[in-house]
């Protein structure tokens, strides 16, 4: 396998043979236990896995955008302009709500948007920051499959193992793209 920067940057304190790349999306062991270390990389402290709802505290190290580039740092977004960072006004708001509550694959009416728009309805699980700004995690969950409940909102598009066994993210490609916006 090539060697990504990050790897090469690691390599100037670490001895190649001892060197184990870590993969923090990988929370889970074989029997279904979490492996609290893996939080502990982004997270201050674990976080409550029964919770259903999203709290708003995330107790992250560092700004989220800053963590997900320590490892993503090559990550291109399709959007020219980028969509990390980008205000979302209320209109895409409430498309976001009732994508999510109508199911990702839904044409949405654009009268139901005007409703959830007027009583001021936001997403739940594609969330914007505390400032309405598109995160990484607006689109990609970083958690794996399995480590909140089923049906709760920090489950929605988390992490699933390939046929390979690795880790990916189901946000990938231009199908995904085609949930919010029309080509």
């Amino acid at each position: 396998r090539q060697m990504c920067i990050r790897d090469r940057f690691c390599l100037n304190c670490h001895k190649e043979g001892a060197y184990q790349k870590l993969n923090p999306h990988a929370m889970l062991m074989e029997n279904g236990d979490i492996v609290d270390e893996k939080c502990l990389f982004c997270h201050t402290k674990p976080l409550d896995r029964k919770t259903m709802k999203r709290s708003g505290d995330s107790s992250l190290k560092a700004a989220q955008v800053n963590l997900c580039k320590d490892c993503h740092p090559t990550h291109k977004d399709p959007m020219q302009q980028g969509h990390i960072g980008l205000k979302l006004p209320p209109e895409t708001l409430a498309h976001m709500y009732v994508v999510e509550n109508m199911g990702l694959a839904a044409k949405v009416a654009p009268q139901l948007i005007e409703q959830a728009k007027k009583a001021g309805s936001m997403p739940t699980k594609m969330v914007p920051d505390k400032n309405g700004q598109m995160v990484c995690s607006t689109c990609h969950n970083p958690h794996q499959s399995g480590v909140f409940p089923p049906g709760s909102d920090l489950g929605f598009r988390a992490m699933k193992t390939n046929s390979k066994g690795k880790l990916v993210s189901p946000v990938r490609g231009q199908t995904w793209c085609r949930h919010c916006h029309d080509f």
